[in-house]
């Protein structure tokens, strides 16, 4: 038997793989594996069946059929999901409807006996009211969907695939839950993500209910559904089945709490409050709306993901399991302890000093266990003429680099001969080598510029590769086409690095990213505390970074015209040049007295180093972290105190000055949305 799958790159796609390989009965059937990618495995598992790899669009009817000529068996997963302030229509309708219609026809025309299609729960999710215990009587469409474009492409592909049920093909829809589990780099990861040491959420109203399903569960679903089709393919065929587990039901805070306790994170005590919250993603909605006659800007959260996590939308899989005979495979016990293994949720925390966890864990990637310091992925950056930046090689293919030829070959390159620059990448950390090459060919404008660069699951442990990048980027401009020593490299340092010693750099070059604290602290003195509580406030800062970027002590944009754009950040730094876009701030871009004081206590910490395991960095990180916990505590304290009233004293107490920083601590009280009174200590003589 053939079974093919149809986006097995994806999230879903990977663990319905992985149960085919370790669930399916019949040794000797094959698995075709059909995406835009080749794919690549990235869950821990042995290969116990034939695998074959098709590249190719379901947009393309030609891959299609291709892809399903031969197949038993089609499981339809590919879709675009596109939410936020400006979704992509296109792409959804290109994909989801006219994807499927292309996936009907070709399996039509093959001859395929099964196609089982997954949908979503966003078919029947109305821009109304609560969904309680809802079932597959529900109307779909409804009158108005919650999500516009992305339930009304998957309602339409649903009803294409249940009408093209017949004796010779047997079709049937599962409509999925959100999924949490290995391989999500969205939903949790992004959700838990903590801000300077907290995770920050949103005050959801506490009734509020939400549904969500282990991917390994909704995986299963899909076996389930197969083997139901050869059992009472007739009684099964052309409906529709919600699947669900038993993943318990809570609002999203709730939820997500499982997953910061169990890996020990700390959440803030402040939320933001959902008014608030509403208020400033209908400003971003309609900022995007202005700019969308030249660019489609597409932000996250929107008002409609909002209005979604603040209802109750709960669901049953009783027909599912009436019909299909589904049971979930995983308990929740064992959903949240296989979730939390997953690489997604290690990287994002394995460079955070504030937090101090994970480190004794490792990343699983292709099999191959690498530490923290492993390498993720090798890739060179070049310019073309025609197309501009490119990425002309990668290793492995599977990872989405789209966006990273930007940051490796930064604007205004091309004024230097050699530069090297640090940045984030997704999930992960990069660092890339560029060099620039005259050359007399009229092809190439007479310069040949590239960049060498990795991307790793650890910050400080990036500056390593940096002599091996900088030697090979000469290569590549000399030896174009050459990759044999980056895919070495690549292969072989999966795994744990050893540090080793690295001779031959000029001492002026920062060459580690901890290396820069000392020269950041001389360089902003007073001012360093300005962008201190502008972040605590979770303002937009822009840092402007003329080429050389290797050679400062900080990152930023090499675009100079962004400065004109003040309605982009609200505090924008240009060297020692600090300024804020808005009024209200003005007076928290100042330094205070307190602000020197603090300087001075940063340079005592930093002289009394002590331990000599512990880095600049860690200094650096543990300073700032007493700052922030001196400040949140006292309000905290204050805000469960009868009195609820900040007097010059607290103030002081927080490290900060009763006058200069009134307008900041205003600003952070109502950001955080905390029920404390700032009272002036003489009202009718203001100093």
């Amino acid at each position: 038997m053939l079974v093919v799958v149809i986006g097995a790159s994806g999230f879903l796609g990977q663990h319905v793989l992985e149960l085919l390989h370790s669930r399916w009965t019949a040794e000797d059937d094959v698995i075709r594996a059909f995406d835009l990618k080749p794919f690549r495995k990235r869950l821990d598992y042995d290969e116990r069946l034939r695998m074959e790899i098709i590249v190719g669009s379901v947009c393309s009817f030609i891959d299609v059929r291709t892809a399903v000529q031969g197949a038993d068996v089609v499981f339809h997963l590919a879709s675009v999901i596109s939410y936020g302030t400006s979704p992509d229509y296109e792409a959804m309708r290109g994909v989801n409807i006219e994807g499927t219609k292309n996936v009907i026809n070709a399996c039509k025309e093959a001859g395929v006996k099964k196609l089982i299609y997954t949908s979503s729960i966003n078919v029947v999710l109305h821009d109304g009211g609560d969904i309680v215990d809802g079932d597959e009587s529900l109307p779909t469409p409804p009158s108005s969907f919650i999500f516009p474009g992305y339930g009304h492409t998957k309602s339409e592909a649903e009803r294409l695939v249940l009408n093209a049920n017949d004796k010779s093909l047997r079709t049937l829809s599962l409509r999925l839950t959100p999924m949490y589990g290995e391989g999500d780099y969205q939903v949790i990861p992004q959700a838990i993500k903590p801000v300077l040491g907290y995770v920050v959420q949103p005050s959801v109203p506490e009734e509020s209910k939400c549904q969500y399903t282990y991917v390994g569960n909704a995986a299963w679903a899909h076996l389930v559904a197969h083997q139901s089709l050869d059992k009472d393919g007739e009684k099964a065929a052309g409906e529709a089945y919600f699947v669900l587990d038993d993943t318990p039901l809570s609002n999203t805070n709730r939820f997500f709490q499982h997953f910061i306790r169990e890996m020990s994170l700390r959440i803030c005590p402040f939320q933001i409050p959902m008014g608030i919250l509403y208020v400033f993603t209908l400003f971003l909605q309609l900022i995007t709306l202005c700019f969308s006659p030249f660019v489609r800007i597409n932000l996250t959260p929107s008002p409609n993901m909002l209005k979604a996590i603040s209802r109750v939308l709960t669901f049953t899989d009783r027909k599912a399991q009436k019909v299909l005979g589904y049971k979930p495979l995983y308990t929740f016990e064992e959903s949240l302890r296989r979730s939390e293994n997953g690489e997604e949720l290690r990287s994002l925390f394995e460079d955070d000093k504030v937090l101090k966890c994970l480190s004794k864990n490792k990343l699983i990637h292709n099999k191959a266990s690498i530490s923290s310091s492993g390498i993720v992925c090798v890739f060179v950056v070049a310019f073309d003429t025609k197309a501009g930046n490119i990425i002309e090689w990668q290793e492995p293919n599977d990872i989405d680099l789209k966006g990273i030829e930007f940051k490796a070959l930064c604007s205004g390159a091309h004024t230097l001969k050699t530069d090297f620059v640090y940045f984030r990448h997704g999930n992960f950390f990069g660092l890339a080598c560029f060099e620039k090459l005259s050359v007399s060919n009229e092809l190439e404008r007479g310069a040949r510029m590239k960049s060498v660069g990795i991307l790793s699951a650890n910050y400080n442990s990036l500056y390593e590769h940096l002599p091996f990048l900088t030697e090979q980027v000469s290569f590549a401009l000399t030896l174009p086409s050459s990759y044999d020593a980056l895919e070495k490299f690549y292969h072989e340092r999966k795994c744990v690095i050893e540090n080793e010693e690295i001779n031959g750099l000029a001492i002026e070059v920062v060459s580690h990213p901890s290396n820069c604290v000392e020269m950041f602290i001389k360089f902003f003195a007073e001012k360093l505390f300005v962008i201190w509580k502008f972040a605590l406030l979770q303002k937009r800062i822009l840092f402007f970074s003329p080429p050389p970027i290797g050679d400062v002590c900080y990152r930023g944009t090499t675009e100079k015209i962004f400065e004109l754009k003040s309605e982009l950040y609200d505090l924008y730094v240009d060297n020692q040049n600090i300024r804020t876009s808005s009024h209200s701030l003005s007076d928290i871009a100042k330094p205070t007295p307190a602000d020197t004081m603090r300087l001075n206590q940063l340079y005592e910490a930093r002289n009394g180093l002590i331990d000599e395991n512990q880095s600049e960095m860690d200094i650096f990180t543990n300073f700032f972290t007493k700052c922030n916990n001196k400040i949140l505590h006292t309000l905290l304290n204050l805000a469960n105190s009868e009195e609820k009233s900040i007097t010059a004293d607290h103030i002081t107490s927080m490290g900060l000055h009763p006058q200069g920083d009134r307008s900041f601590l205003m600003e952070l009280i109502e950001t955080y949305g905390v029920d404390v009174v700032l009272i002036a200590d003489n009202p009718c003589c203001p100093t």
